[in-house]
């Protein structure tokens, strides 16, 4: 698949770390499976792993911690 950011390189699978402010929480979420251009670098979720981590993230909400960091699970 070609890079719809750079239009020139190659999408090939990799793992990014996801940090997101949820309301007075601070959410990491690693090892979340992407695309990554190998010309820019650019990234791409598929929509099924957005979804995963969106639920992780609103969850991880609900705790009450002021700063969580999760080892995204595979999607089975």
């Amino acid at each position: 698949m070609i890079c719809v950011t750079c239009k020139q390189g190659q999408m090939k699978p990799g793992k990014t770390v996801i940090t997101n402010a949820h309301g007075e929480t601070t959410i990491v979420v690693k090892d979340v499976d992407v695309q990554v251009c190998d010309l820019c670098g650019a990234w791409y979720l598929e929509p099924q792993t957005l979804e995963h981590v969106r639920q992780v993230i609103n969850n991880e909400s609900q705790t009450g911690h002021e700063i969580s960091i999760i080892k995204l699970p595979k999607v089975a």
